[in-house]
C-alpha cells in the first residue's frame, strides 16, 4: 500500500521547503482495521408478486445499510435492486449486528437466508439448488424456465439466515490496510495551517458497494483532520472537557481534495460466507484491481506520475 500510494501521490522523499512565508511539508501514515464478524440473523421473504423483503432489527446510521443489504438480496435471488425492500429497526425482526461489523455479519445472514430461498425454489422446480439459476425474476433449471410469480402461486415464502463466529475467528486474521500521504503548509508569520491535498490507498478485500466504501475511506481521512487540527480534550486526572461545542467542526467546504484508490480483491484465499450463487455475475470473479475515486484527476498509475487539478485547501489558524 505504501508503494502504491506513494506512486499515486508522486512522492519521492519526505521533504520540507518554503514558498514565500509558507513552510511546506509532506507527511505519511499507515492505516489498519481488523475485520471480524459477530452474531447476526436476518429474514428474507419473497412476496406473491415476486418482490423480496429483507428484515433485520439493526439500524442504518448512515453507512449504507439499506443499500447494501438490498444489493446482497438482489444478487442472491436474481432480482433488480428496485424489487427488493429493506425493513430495519424494529425489535420484532430478527436480531442483526451493529457497529462496524454489520456488512460482514448481517450481510452474510441475508445471503444465507437467500440460499434457503434458493433451495425452496429449486425444490419447486424439481432440481438441485446447484443447478438453479435465478435471473430477472425468473428461475431456470436445464430447459425449464419459469417466472418466480408462477412458482410462488400466490404464496409468500421466507428464508432465515443465522451467522455465528466459528473456528475461523481463531485460525485466520483479516484486516484492511492503507496508506495516506498529505501536503501541509504552515504560515511562518500567522501560524495558519493549510492542508493542501491528501491521497489514500486502501486494500479492503471484497467491496459490496464501491460508492459507500470509498466514502468510508474519505470520511476517515476527513476525520483525521479534526483529530489533528481542531479537536481538543483537557485532562486533569479525568476528562475535564464537558462539551464539543467549542471545537471548530470540519466541513465539506474546509476539507481539501481527498483522493482514494481502492485495491479490491473480490475473492480472497479465505473468503467469508457471503459468496456468489452458481453462475453469478462475472463481477465476482477473482481479481485484484486498483480503483480510483471518481473525483477529477489525471492520475496515471502506469507511469508512476500524477498531475492534479487546481488545489482546494483547508485552512485553520492554530
Amino acid at each position: 500500500m505504501l508503494q502504491i500510494d506513494a506512486m499515486a501521490y508522486d512522492w519521492k522523499w519526505l521533504f520540507l521547503y518554503r514558498e514565500g512565508e509558507w513552510w511546506i511539508g509532506t507527511g505519511m501514515a499507515t492505516a489498519v482495521r481488523v475485520n471480524m464478524v459477530t452474531d447476526a440473523e436476518a429474514r428474507v421473504r419473497l412476496t406473491p408478486e415476486g418482490r423480496a423483503v429483507v428484515e433485520s432489527d439493526m439500524t442504518d446510521i448512515g453507512t449504507g445499510t439499506y443499500s447494501i443489504l438490498g444489493q446482497i438480496a438482489a444478487e442472491g435471488l436474481g432480482l433488480a435492486v428496485g424489487d427488493v425492500d429493506v425493513s430495519l429497526g424494529d425489535t420484532d425482526l430478527p436480531p442483526g449486528s451493529g457497529g462496524a461489523f454489520w456488512a460482514a455479519s448481517t450481510g452474510t445472514a441475508v445471503w444465507l437466508a437467500c440460499e434457503e430461498l434458493r433451495r425452496e425454489i429449486a425444490s419447486r422446480m424439481g432440481c438441485d439448488a446447484a443447478d438453479l439459476t435465478l435471473s430477472d425474476g425468473h428461475a431456470t433449471c436445464g430447459n425449464d424456465w419459469r417466472p418466480l410469480v408462477e412458482l410462488l402461486d400466490g404464496e409468500a415464502i421466507s428464508g432465515h439466515g443465522t451467522l455465528a463466529p466459528g473456528d475461523a475467528l481463531e485460525k485466520v486474521r483479516q484486516a484492511t490496510w492503507g496508506a495516506v500521504f498529505s501536503e501541509v503548509a504552515v504560515n511562518d508569520i500567522t501560524g495558519e495551517v493549510r492542508v493542501r491535498r491528501m491521497h489514500g490507498t486502501f486494500a479492503v478485500g471484497r467491496v459490496l458497494n464501491q460508492r459507500t466504501a470509498r466514502s468510508q475511506a474519505q470520511g476517515g481521512m476527513t476525520w483525521s483532520l479534526g483529530l489533528a487540527l481542531t479537536e481538543g480534550m483537557v485532562h486533569h486526572g479525568a476528562t475535564a472537557t464537558s462539551s464539543t461545542a467549542t471545537w471548530p467542526s470540519i466541513t465539506c467546504r474546509s476539507t481539501p481534495t481527498c483522493r482514494t484508490w481502492m485495491c479490491i480483491c473480490w475473492r480472497s484465499p479465505t473468503p467469508g460466507p457471503v459468496r456468489p450463487p452458481p453462475r453469478a455475475s462475472a463481477n465476482w470473479e477473482f481479481a485484484v484491481r486498483a480503483r480510483r475515486s471518481s473525483t477529477p484527476s489525471t492520475t496515471r498509475a502506469a507511469s508512476g506520475s500524477a498531475t492534479f487539478p487546481p488545489r482546494r485547501t483547508a485552512s485553520w489558524r492554530c
